[in-house]
């Protein structure tokens, strides 16, 4: 198992066809936790081009690049418009919590969605389904915790971790994994009282958004 410091947290940027990018009305760029993530809304053909993402700490920099080809005109899907604001894109309903991930020590890119539209020029299209869900837990303080789900969705869905409405941190006893076949875990080292909570994983892509919650109760000894 790996962790990492703050002082090793990359600071992210991204470019269009070198020029810096910033949100507006009609991009948006997002960072929860480590996760961050640009999303465009309603792509027009103005918006083809070539998107760069630069991490950088002190230990080095790395960047990841993508090609965003938008073919004019409307396409019809099964599954509605991409999401368009966000709200819908990040927001959970008003009863429960929202989400964080995997991170390596030296800076390293994920694909994000506007990454993986491509995928959907020629693949299907399809929002995010959980196969396997949250479950409630109870366990006693020191004990460690795993929380898993299996998410599928085309492209692949963005999953993100909150307890309580806020975005789960990653430090050296929290952190999340994500492994093949659309696993992903959240886990807690030695569980302490103040890990008890509501805990929601979110699952999300240009088709939809999925989360599910669960509870978990830590005993003292």
């Amino acid at each position: 198992m790996a962790t990492r410091s703050p002082c090793c947290f990359p600071t992210v940027s991204w470019q269009k066809d070198g020029s810096a990018l910033r949100s507006d009305g009609h991009l948006l760029i997002r960072a929860e936790g480590e996760r961050h993530t640009l999303l465009l809304r309603e792509a027009r053909t103005a918006d083809a081009g070539n998107y760069t993402a630069t991490a950088t700490n002190e230990l080095g920099q790395a960047s990841c690049a993508a090609t965003l080809a938008v073919r004019p005109g409307g396409s019809t899907s099964p599954y509605g418009s991409p999401i368009t604001s966000d709200e819908e894109y990040l927001s959970p309903p008003e009863e429960f919590p929202e989400p964080g991930e995997t991170w390596p020590r030296s800076p390293t890119m994920k694909p994000s969605p506007s990454q993986n539209r491509r995928s959907s020029d020629t693949g299907s299209k399809a929002p995010p389904t959980f196969k396997v869900s949250l479950m409630d837990q109870s366990v006693r303080e020191g004990q460690d915790v795993t929380m898993s789900i299996r998410v599928q969705g085309e492209p692949k869905p963005v999953v993100s971790w909150l307890r309580n409405r806020q975005p789960v941190r990653p430090d050296q006893r929290r952190f999340a994994e994500e492994a093949e076949g659309g696993l992903c875990r959240l886990r807690i080292l030695a569980a302490e009282r103040g890990d008890a909570g509501f805990y929601t994983c979110k699952a999300v892509n240009e088709y939809g958004a999925r989360q599910c919650e669960a509870r978990l109760e830590v005993r003292g000894e």
